[in-house]
């Protein structure tokens, strides 16, 4: 499916937001309630797996992404080879993530991202322009991929720490919803 948003198929897009996407928070919710962290380490290496096999689905779209963009725009407009690499590895970087926050939403252990979020927010604005301006449009897709590179450590490692235990207070720490009962 990520590899689908390579080529920007909304159809397909929403089939995914409304299906896989929409499902697993609240599937990870119900293991992490009833401390089923074999089902959830499961899930997490399935995913992964599928991942990888998305990756290379992906490089392979890259390799003919040429006649593709032909085909599908005509000749007038001409895609890069260097932005459709660079649109691989954003796609590639989100769904990478994605697993990942996935989890972590569902479980509700979301100020981390939050924070990621808006620190990814406040260097992506200033990155994009200044890199748009002396790379050109590459240069905004670049700085997205910067900002994103955070998460594909942290989201794992936060996770893993959450299955196996050992997250401290700080990394456990939940939302205000979650913490107090407004019945």
């Amino acid at each position: 499916l990520c590899c689908i948003f390579f080529f920007n198929d909304t159809a397909t897009t929403e089939i995914y937001t409304l299906s896989l996407h929409d499902a697993l928070p609240i599937s990870f919710t119900e293991a992490w309630v009833k401390n089923d962290t074999n089902w959830i380490k499961r899930i997490l290496h399935k995913l992964v797996k599928v991942w990888v096999g998305f990756l290379v689905i992906g490089i392979f779209m890259f390799f003919i992404s040429p006649w593709v963009f032909e085909l599908w725009v005509g000749k007038e407009i001409i895609i890069s080879h260097e932005m459709s690499a660079l649109l691989l590895v954003w796609v590639m970087l989100n769904a990478w993530n994605g697993i990942f926050s996935n989890f972590l939403n569902g479980v509700g252990k979301i100020r981390l991202q939050l924070y990621l979020g808006i620190g990814g927010a406040i260097l992506n604005v200033p990155m994009a322009i200044y890199l748009g301006y002396e790379i050109g449009i590459e240069g905004v897709l670049l700085a997205n991929i910067i900002v994103t590179l955070v998460g594909i450590f942290i989201y794992p490692i936060q996770c893993r720490k959450l299955i196996n235990g050992t997250a401290t207070r700080s990394e456990e720490h939940t939302s205000e919803l979650q913490s107090h009962s407004f019945i």
